[in-house]
């Protein structure tokens, strides 16, 4: 038999088994969809996606009209998500509340998901493309809602525009009576902190011997060390000499993990508090941790520290926020010649 011949005579027979075999592994991979996702992402990530999608549910059986499925746990569920469903859900948290970072966040988890559906085969091409209209809204967009629903936005909310904040007002900040607000206040203002790093501190990240302080930022999932400033440095001597800690650096009420970590911290929302009182102490109005993290942002720009070293320090994956800030406190009409 020669090569044509013997290739034409199996020829079918490979057709036929490829057919097979794909219409098997399409299967396999739809049922499969879920898991193969999740597992190129964090722990940290997929925590937060569950949350996203908890709240979903949430609102789902709010409107005490679509039936109780798992759309945690399985992808054939998001078939019925639809344009109208996503636009209602994204109203729905506007009229809630919540942040606008909150609602874009979670907004894209929805798509996300959508679009494992579309992948496995559950969602119709149209239906997919409808959705994928839905974006975030930008910043001019969220600027105009905040101002519409000033009265419901979330107490711990991030504002469209920071509240700003001088140097003296700064350096007062930071002078606190009680040795732990004095240290919180320095973590936000001169090392630029995000709040759910400063609530996760433990005792054993100090190394005042050295004046460092070893932190896991679990937003970028990076280890780092800060060299501590002066007045940093003071306070958790102060603080961490008067009290007596064995874990926690911040201990009180709030779990810091319900699935891997024991243990009871100073919550996010609390330290969103603590912050705005001690701001409005100042007559400063709607201070949070974010305003602070912004303030260190903009005056380390304004002392001309490279785009790069900043990124660095702040814990960002990616130069585009470090940018930003250099954007921002550019004289705009630098080198214009008139």
């Amino acid at each position: 038999m020669g090569f044509d011949d013997h290739t034409s005579s199996h020829l079918p027979v490979v057709q036929s088994s490829m057919t097979a075999f794909a219409r098997e592994a399409d299967t396999f991979v739809a049922s499969k969809a879920l898991e193969i996702y999740r597992q190129k992402k964090s722990r940290q990530t997929v925590r937060r996606h569950m949350s996203d999608i908890a709240l979903f549910e949430g609102f789902l059986a709010s409107t005490n009209q679509l039936p109780a499925l798992d759309y945690q746990n399985e992808i054939e569920p998001w078939r019925l998500v639809t344009y109208g469903v996503l636009e209602v859900y994204r109203q729905w948290m506007l009229t809630q509340g919540y942040a606008m970072g909150s609602v874009n966040g979670r907004l894209y988890t929805a798509r996300k998901y959508c679009e494992l559906a579309f992948q496995a085969g559950f969602m119709g091409e149209e239906q997919f493309r409808l959705i994928q209209t839905i974006k975030g809204y930008s910043g001019d967009e969220r600027r105009n809602i905040d101002e519409q629903r000033a009265e419901t936005r979330m107490e711990t909310a991030k504002k469209a525009v920071p509240t700003q904040i001088t140097y003296e007002q700064a350096e007062e900040l930071k002078n606190q009576d009680d040795p732990r607000d004095a240290l919180v206040m320095c973590l936000f203002i001169d090392h630029g902190f995000r709040v759910g790093e400063v609530v996760r501190l433990r005792i054993s990240d100090f190394n005042l011997a050295a004046g460092e302080l070893k932190f896991y930022r679990h937003k970028v999932n990076k280890t780092q060390t800060h060299r501590l400033t002066p007045a940093t440095l003071g306070a958790a001597r102060t603080y961490l000499d008067k009290v007596k800690l064995t874990t926690w650096a911040f201990p009180g009420n709030e779990k810091l993990n319900k699935d891997d970590e024991v243990g009871e911290v100073l919550g996010v929302r609390y330290m969103n508090r603590l912050v705005g009182r001690l701001g409005k102490a100042l007559d400063i109005a709607d201070l949070s941790p974010h305003d602070l993290r912004h303030y260190w942002a903009t005056r380390a720009t304004k002392l001309k520290t490279h785009v790069r070293d900043l990124q660095q320090a702040g814990g960002w994956n990616s130069p585009y926020m470090p940018l930003r800030y250099a954007a921002d406190n550019a004289i705009a009409n630098e080198g214009v010649m008139i």
